[in-house]
């Protein structure tokens, strides 16, 4: 049995009292170590240094910063085995996910690494003789970053890296079910220079260290990936102070298919971003919309397809897809399924629990969904696609538009028109021609509208304007 710490002021926090129990998913939630878990007092001091390191970090120049980043990726590269390993028995990732994973969080840290220009601001010429204009970037000192279980990795990976090359101090609260992949990177990025007391590792519950450490008045901003219940809890909570906000929070992503598209690779994007993480990503197609003329042929297509997915041990390279984290997401999936077969909904494919130990449930198609159904609005987070059809791309874009979220959708089809039509209507931060409403790039902007977010993009060198202050110098002589 492991047993793993913290990093809580300058040092790391073994545990004492009572822990966290990580379990693995993929074996009825055996448990495969436990971590400190910490309390308010634990949050407090945190807090504190991260306050007190902050002048002291955010005085070294972008470059320093950025070589910090350089050095912690090419540590977590030469562990990458290792961490993919750990996130396999923590999430149920199978092999190839959990490896993409680690390697994009490697990415992650480099590409922002090769950012450290962009925070030079920029110099321009008044509109009066001998006056001049520059602004400049500044850290907004302690933030806090709280991460999901669903991407351990690279999750606390697109956060910790803008906020520091930013020159801002982080206080990390990984979800609970999967604190071990944090805590790698965090031990990558002390090994690699980061002054002490930069990175604060804050394990344990929401109510008991995340609700103080966001509240917190020397916290100066916040960003929060999680459910939408959660998410907007913590709007509430932040609705009276001045605490920069940002919400990545929950989707109902649709992939529209015209008769003109090519079925074979449309279903290809469509079961890939409807399945892997076995449907427990934000990101996941949840939702296929089809015209009239190809709605059968697809659902049959989407159907066959579903049923050749291999389901089981993450460790096995044939698996295609792993466990739901636990057994609570079963049961969540199994009420979405009974109480839309009960609207109307048929089960064309899977729909039930896969008879083995862990958390493993069937890829699921449900046909004869209609936009009235909960189903079709809400979010399932799990391996559950429902197909509906639709008469013309204004209906599309209507029945795309029909739901509380707005993160991702796709549109396939060969008419430049069509694709133009959807790209400006549809009412979703991000819109994907011919592709899958997953697997967005790291330069790429990330974020969505409605209940998906709060506006500020993930990612890209976008990322950092949440991360920093723009302050404007005006220089003049009379």
């Amino acid at each position: 049995m492991r047993e793993l710490g913290c990093y809580v002021g300058r040092e790391w926090v073994r545990p004492k009292g009572s822990t966290i129990e990580v379990r693995n998913p993929a074996t009825n939630g055996d448990v495969i170590a436990r971590v400190a878990q910490l309390g308010v007092a634990d949050v407090d001091r945190a807090v504190g240094v991260a306050a007190e390191v902050s002048p002291g970090w955010a005085a070294r120049s972008p470059w320093q910063r950025a070589e910090v980043l350089r050095k912690a990726a090419d540590l977590l590269e030469n562990r990458a085995a290792r961490v993919a390993k750990d996130l396999m028995e923590e999430n149920g990732k199978p092999l190839s996910e959990a490896q993409g994973e680690v390697a994009k969080s490697i990415v992650t840290f480099r590409y922002y690494a090769g950012l450290a220009a962009a925070l030079d601001g920029r110099a321009f010429e008044g509109g009066a003789p001998q006056l001049r204009h520059e602004t400049r970037k500044e850290p907004l000192g302690p933030v806090a970053a709280v991460t999901p279980w669903n991407v351990p990795a690279a999750g606390p990976a697109r956060k910790l890296a803008p906020a520091l090359l930013a020159g801002n101090t982080v206080l990390l609260k990984p979800a609970t079910a999967t604190p071990i992949t944090a805590i790698h990177l965090v031990e990558c990025l002390y090994e690699a220079g980061a002054d002490p007391g930069v990175v604060q590792l804050l394990c344990g519950s929401g109510p008991v260290v995340g609700q103080p450490l966001c509240c917190d008045p020397r916290v100066r901003a916040v960003s929060f990936t999680g459910s939408t219940a959660v998410g907007l809890q913590l709007k509430n909570a932040l609705g009276r102070s001045m605490t920069r906000l940002q919400l990545e929070l929950g989707g109902k992503n649709a992939a529209l298919v015209f008769s003109d598209a090519d079925l074979g690779t449309a279903s290809s994007h469509i079961l890939g971003a409807a399945f892997a993480s076995a449907g427990q990503q934000c990101t996941a197609t949840s939702r296929v919309l089809a015209q009239r003329e190809i709605y059968q042929p697809l659902l049959e297509l989407l159907a066959t397809r579903a049923r050749s997915f291999v389901v089981g041990d993450p460790f096995d390279q044939a698996t295609q897809m792993g466990p739901l984290i636990d057994e609570a997401g079963i049961r969540r999936v199994e009420g979405f399924i009974r109480r839309a077969v009960k609207e109307g909904a048929r089960i064309m494919t899977g729909g039930q629990r896969i008879p083995r130990p862990g958390y493993f449930f069937e890829p699921t198609i449900l046909s004869h969904v209609h936009p009235g159904m909960e189903i079709s609005r809400e979010e399932v987070f799990g391996p559950v696609l429902s197909v509906m059809d639709f008469g013309s791309v204004e209906q599309s874009v209507e029945l795309l538009n029909a739901t509380p979220y707005g993160l991702s959708c796709a549109v396939h089809t060969r008419d430049i028109r069509t694709a133009q039509f959807v790209a400006k209507n549809a009412d979703c931060g991000i819109v994907v021609v011919n592709g899958p409403t997953a697997g967005i790039e790291l330069p790429a902007p990330f974020g969505g509208f409605k209940l998906s977010g709060t506006g500020w993009k993930e990612h890209g060198p976008e990322s950092l304007e949440f991360y920093t202050r723009t302050k404007l110098v005006s220089w003049g002589w009379s």
